[in-house]
């Protein structure tokens, strides 16, 4: 998963039609989901020499919520409107 994205607006606005993320997610795996489909659009680089440091103190107590998973499990299941089709991709945050 990206720790960090940057993404084109050009490229951001073919994947969800304007939206950045796909708008189910409320917390979490909206960027997992990006991530993969980056991935298996070819669009995806790993540059090792990016430093991002996040300032999130209430990050260690929060938990996933339920609801995000569920709704990321069961698009994965549909390659997440058919945009990630690689086996390998959709095994990675099975």
């Amino acid at each position: 998963m990206a720790s960090f994205g940057l993404a084109s607006r050009a490229w951001a606005q073919t994947v969800y039609g304007g939206d950045l993320f796909f708008p189910g997610y409320r917390s979490h795996f909206a960027d997992v989901e990006l991530t993969l489909v980056a991935r298996q659009q070819g669009a995806y680089v790993y540059e090792p020499d990016s430093v991002l440091m996040e300032v999130d103190w209430g990050k260690d107590r929060a938990t996933v919520r339920a609801e995000d998973r569920s709704l990321f499990k069961a698009r994965a299941r549909q390659g997440f409107g058919q945009r990630v089709t690689d086996p390998a991709l959709l095994g990675l945050f099975a």
